[in-house]
């Protein structure tokens, strides 16, 4: 059961690969980039050191629902692994598949997913995105703040 569970998340993490590759064939340039963080105001504290933007709105949401996906997949990837040490005896060609080291490794990559959509917000928070910029990014927000704050 646990080995099944296992294999379709590694499938799945596969197939979401290859859909971001599938995007970046369809641009020139790239999906997204880091940007400075913009000055605050004076009185609020500034928690990450740069911003990732994006070449459109809709790229932007592509993306960021992408990385709220890769992160569950991985935490779940690692939360399987920690139940089952029997299978996570057996894992070389998860780690080889994934391109990671270990359970601890998937924790972090989880987290570097969950970084990269807070990273994202001032993008979806600009003027002239409206309402549109905030909807978009609301599920893979809802699952950073369940994960980060949980």
């Amino acid at each position: 059961m646990a080995g099944d569970i296992l294999t379709a998340l590694i499938v799945t993490l596969q197939e979401l690969d290859a859909w971001e590759q599938s995007m970046q064939s369809t641009v020139s340039g790239p999906l997204f980039w880091s940007s400075p963080a913009s000055a605050t105001s004076p009185g609020t504290v500034q928690t990450t050191k740069s911003c990732i933007w994006f070449p459109s709105l809709s790229m932007a949401t592509a993306l960021t629902y992408l990385w709220a996906f890769r992160a569950v997949c991985f935490s779940q990837v690692a939360q399987v692994l920690s139940f089952d040490q029997a299978l996570a005896s057996r894992t070389d060609w998860i780690w080889t598949c994934l391109d990671i080291s270990g359970t601890q490794n998937c924790r972090e990559k989880a987290l570097a997913f969950h970084t990269m959509i807070c990273q994202s917000i001032p993008f979806f928070m600009q003027d002239k995105m409206k309402f549109y910029g905030a909807a978009s990014v609301t599920l893979p927000l809802m699952v950073t703040q369940t994960v980060l704050f949980s």
